[in-house]
């Protein structure tokens, strides 16, 4: 009995898991914009995919695999820390809605991407301070760093080189 409980209760929550995604994304679909839904894999704090597709989150840029971040007395890896942020933000997530918005300049996919609940992953990664706005970002994406800055969460406990000049200094 109690294995049927759990079980029931498994299933009951994956779906209102997935129905989080139906429902996050019915706007978009309603405006008829191209969805690709599925489970996520991270591949580092501004970058994952579903499937075969690989999507950059819109908006935002995250510390490089190599790059680090300098606190009090000690170097952190941000861009371990940054990629397991949003390995927290979609860990036990059935599956994500990735809104294609066109590509880089490497040819990567940019995407809008929400989890079940319907939140922008670009958005709570600036909140949680896991990722900056890009410089060309909206002024709504910069506001949200300036305050996740000021709260100091995330890499705003130390003194972090934004991503893109981290880039043309190697």
């Amino acid at each position: 009995m109690k294995n049927t409980i759990s079980l029931m209760s498994g299933l009951v929550m994956s779906g209102v898991l997935l129905m989080g995604v139906v429902t996050g994304a019915a706007d978009l679909m309603a405006e008829g914009r191209t969805l690709v839904v599925g489970k996520p894999v991270v591949l580092e704090g501004d970058l994952l995919s579903i499937g075969s597709q690989t999507f950059r989150l819109y908006g935002i840029d995250a510390p490089e695999k190599e790059q680090t971040c300098k606190g009090k007395n000690r170097t952190y890896d941000c861009g371990h820390i940054s990629t397991t942020g949003l390995m927290d933000l979609t860990a036990g997530v059935s599956s994500v809605a990735c809104e294609p918005l066109g590509p880089d300049p490497e040819g990567v996919m940019i995407a809008r991407c929400l989890d079940p609940e319907g939140f922008d992953l670009s958005r709570q990664m600036i909140y949680t301070g896991w990722a900056l706005a890009s410089p060309r970002s909206s002024e709504d994406l910069h506001q949200l760093e300036a305050k996740s800055r000021a709260a100091r969460r995330g890499l705003w406990k130390w003194q972090v080189t934004p991503p893109w000049q981290w880039r043309v200094e190697q």
